[in-house]
């Protein structure tokens, strides 16, 4: 009977002592729902209560940075594109809306000037206003396609391309700091265009990471290696 009764009063007490079990940081920082997460700070036990804490803390803050889980999804795996090697390619893209705006507004002024009676310039002007929208629409695309890519050696060296012509852009663009950016000529605007869509080509044909593969790399970015800028 005694025997019986120690074994009903264990029963008793194993959920309180399993729930004092240290919770797993590597779980902890992959689970997205803040209730299950605060549920864990709230069952682990008192040593770790701060660093849970601290953690969520961090996560919290990236997502307000980042605009949501979508937006610091999508931050990790730029991350995971320059750890790959491959990040120059997104970075001229991302450059690419930077210089159709100066361009834009430089024209805008000009025009301003000139009472927008240039027929020519009012139509280089909407032209690379469509331009400028077609590119942050690709922005999203270059992004998987980047994300995807392999690191194949063909893949590695349209970086290394895309490197050096995006330094040459910033050399072009560099100024005495009295403005953010020189705004290019309209024909350098047609021949960057052309490179672009060069670039954009070739990318979509080099060999591609398996789903699994991609996802794994970017589950390897934790919160700390994500810059919270």
């Amino acid at each position: 009977m005694k025997t019986i009764y120690s074994i009903f009063l264990a029963l008793l007490i194993l959920p309180h002592v399993r729930g004092t079990e240290p919770v797993s940081i590597e779980k902890f920082e992959k689970i997205t729902d803040a209730s299950e997460r605060a549920k864990l700070i709230d069952q682990a036990p008192p040593e770790q209560k701060e660093k849970l804490k601290s953690i969520d803390s961090l996560h919290q803050g990236l997502l307000l940075r980042w605009g949501g889980e979508a937006g610091l999804k999508t931050a990790k795996e730029s991350l995971a594109v320059k750890a790959r090697g491959l990040g120059s390619l997104e970075d001229l893209f991302k450059m690419q809306t930077g210089i159709w705006g100066s361009y834009i507004g430089g024209a805008l002024a000009t025009n301003e000037k000139e009472g927008g009676t240039n027929n020519q310039q009012n139509a280089e002007l909407k032209k690379a206003t469509e331009e400028e929208d077609a590119i942050e629409k690709r922005l999203p695309i270059v992004h998987t396609l980047v994300f995807n890519m392999a690191a194949s050696p063909q893949a590695l060296e349209l970086n290394k391309r895309a490197e050096q012509f995006r330094q040459k852009l910033s050399k072009r663009l560099m100024t005495d700091g009295s403005a953010p950016c020189l705004p290019i000529t309209n024909e350098e605007r047609v021949e960057v265009n052309r490179r672009m869509d060069q670039f954009f080509t070739e990318m979509q044909n080099l060999p591609k990471l398996t789903p699994e593969q991609a996802q794994k790399e970017c589950d390897a970015i934790s919160d700390e290696k994500v810059p919270p800028w």
